[in-house]
């Protein structure tokens, strides 16, 4: 078995999302989630934090998602 997406080496926004299709099963699961305002980005989405340069956490959530994780 294959190691998913989210636990490889992450440098763009297209593997962020393609790592976010993989938790979620297709595309518009993953772009809602990815849309979503989160406590955890004071009130940011996943998208807009990673416009202002916080991919290290985005990565982050996107692992901890991938590992089981609910937000």
């Amino acid at each position: 078995m294959e190691q998913p997406i989210a636990f490889g080496e992450i440098t763009s926004w297209r593997e962020v999302e393609e790592a976010t299709v993989e938790i979620f099963g297709d595309m518009r699961s993953a772009r809602a989630w990815l849309g979503a305002p989160m406590i955890r980005f004071a009130g940011l989405s996943p998208a807009k934090a990673w416009e202002q340069g916080q991919h290290e956490l985005v990565i982050e959530i996107v692992r901890q998602a991938a590992a089981g994780f609910v937000f």
